[in-house]
C-alpha cells in the first residue's frame, strides 16, 4: 500500500506518542488531533495540512470519515489496534499503537517541524481537554452557535471561519 498524507500523519501522530512515552491513542484522540493540526495549519499557512481532508460536526466535536478509512487501511500492517478498559472514562477503548515496522516518511522537514510544534502542544491532553479545545476552534463555534434545542447540526464544517495568522504564517511559508 502507498501511503498518503493521511496515512503518514497518523503514523507520526503514533510515532511522537511513543516517543514521548504518552502510550495507545484512541480514535478519538487521533481524530481531534487531526483535526487541530488543520486548524492549526489554516491559521499559520492558510492552507489545510491534508488536502480534502473535512470534517463534520458530530455529537462529540469533529468527525471525519476519511479518518476511519486511513486507520483501518493501517491497521494490522502498520498500526496495532487492541480493547482496553479505560476507567477514566468510563468506557472502553480502541488503543491504537505503532507496530515495529520501519515506516518511510516522504513527510518534508517543514511539514515534520509543525507536526511536533503542534503535538507539542496537544498530544499528552486528555481526551475531555481535546474535545474542550475543539468546541473553541472557530468552526464549531460557528457551527453550534446555529443549534437550537440541543439538535446537532450534522454538517460539514467551514474552515473559512479560521483566520490566518499573517506574521505566524511567513514563519511557515515552507509548508
Amino acid at each position: 500500500m502507498k501511503l498518503q498524507k493521511i496515512h503518514e500523519t497518523i503514523l507520526y501522530i503514533l510515532l511522537m506518542a511513543k516517543e514521548n512515552g504518552t502510550g495507545d491513542l484512541s480514535k478519538f484522540q487521533i481524530v481531534k488531533l487531526l483535526y487541530l493540526i488543520q486548524i492549526e495549519s489554516l491559521k499559520f499557512t492558510g492552507r489545510p495540512f491534508i488536502n480534502n481532508l473535512s470534517f463534520f460536526r458530530e455529537k462529540n466535536g469533529p468527525l471525519s470519515a476519511d479518518i476511519y478509512y486511513a486507520i483501518n487501511d493501517l491497521k494490522d500492517s502498520y498500526i496495532s489496534i487492541t480493547t482496553v478498559n479505560n476507567e477514566a472514562y468510563g468506557y472502553s477503548k480502541e488503543a491504537h499503537s505503532l507496530l515495529n515496522k520501519k515506516v518511510s516518511f516522504t513527510l518534508t522537514d517543514s511539514e515534520i517541524l509543525f507536526l511536533r510544534s503542534v503535538l507539542s502542544d496537544y498530544l499528552t491532553l486528555t481526551q475531555a481537554k481535546l474535545k474542550d479545545i475543539t468546541y473553541k476552534t472557530e468552526p464549531m463555534v460557528e457551527i453550534t452557535s446555529k443549534e437550537t434545542n440541543g439538535n446537532i447540526l450534522r454538517k460539514m464544517l467551514d474552515y473559512g471561519s479560521v483566520p490566518l495568522d499573517k506574521d505566524v504564517a511567513e514563519s511557515f511559508a515552507g509548508i
